[in-house]
């Protein structure tokens, strides 16, 4: 198999040291400006803090990613399924998944981001047999937008007035990836992160 051309990364389980690193960049206007939401409260970080660092959920894979020959933790991605159907006493999953990812800026300048939303794709497609990956975002980010369709997501669309948020009422770009799309740019080249470690311990 051909190899990518993106930068190489590394993926891990998340430890302790991770938090500091989460808090402050959640606190971080220049990072958090463009998503939903904005920087959170003290009550309502420290709420997200206590989930994101719990114990692996199985419809959650949530990891560190570093450069490979810099060990600094870059940023955080996470791939997480989303329900089909929701009744009163069941909820079906059929293969659909959301993504995100929250790091550096210097990371994101530097293509740290496309290779780690590449990376969580691999983990979803090859590992969980995802039918679909999405995301979505405001249509200001530009930049994020640009990312996802660098990895292979298509806009599908514009939701009005779907959030409100600071006053004001927002809209929102769903952009997803199906399994055929993912096989035609990325099936056939070899993962450029520690695959094989991450799936003995997935």
């Amino acid at each position: 198999m051909n190899k990518r051309s993106l930068p190489d990364i590394r993926l891990r389980a998340l430890c302790e040291s991770d938090k500091t690193d989460y808090i402050q960049w959640r606190q971080d206007p220049r990072i958090v400006g463009l998503m939903f939401g904005g920087c959170p409260s003290p009550i309502a970080l420290e709420k997200e803090v206590s989930i994101r660092f719990s114990q692996n959920r199985p419809e959650e894979v949530y990891l560190a990613f570093e450069e490979v020959d810099n060990f600094e933790n870059r940023g955080h991605a996470r791939i997480r399924q989303v329900p089909d159907q929701i009744s009163y006493d069941s909820v079906e999953h059929n293969g659909v998944w959301s993504i995100g990812y929250i790091g550096t800026l210097s990371g994101r300048e530097r293509g740290i981001g496309l290779s780690a939303i590449v990376a969580m794709l691999d983990i979803a497609f090859r590992m969980k047999e995802a039918k679909r990956v999405q995301d979505h975002i405001q249509p200001d980010n530009k930049f994020e937008m640009n990312v996802l369709e660098s990895a292979g997501f298509q806009t599908e669309g514009r939701l009005r007035n779907r959030y409100f948020c600071a006053g004001k009422w927002l809209d929102e770009i769903p952009m997803g990836i199906i399994k055929d799309d993912y096989d035609t740019i990325w099936g056939h080249s070899q993962p450029h992160w520690n695959y094989d470690e991450i799936k003995r311990i997935l």
